[in-house]
């Protein structure tokens, strides 16, 4: 799957963020009674204070027991950090 910015679509138009939302199984009833209660900013505000607490200054990022992964990176690299974490974790 290519970023949505590669495809050149316009992310705030509501049909490219229904027809992305749908095909990533989100409920798109729930979705918009979020964003007209005001509740899906609240959850990103809440989330990005989560990360600031963590020094996350940028997306993606992952938090794994080996530390903090910032940037795109190849899918062996999270293969290889997930099946580290599972060792650390026994």
């Amino acid at each position: 799957m290519q970023p949505h910015f590669v495809l050149g679509e316009d992310l705030e138009d509501q049909d490219v963020i229904d027809r992305h939302a749908s095909a990533s199984g989100v409920d798109l009833a729930k979705l918009r009674a979020a964003l007209v209660d005001g509740s899906a900013i609240e959850a990103i505000a809440a989330t990005a204070m989560i990360a600031g607490q963590y020094d996350v200054q940028g997306t993606p990022a992952w938090l794994f027991p080996q530390g903090m992964i910032t940037g795109l990176r190849p899918a062996p690299d999270f293969e290889r950090l997930t099946n580290e974490a599972r060792w650390l974790a026994q």
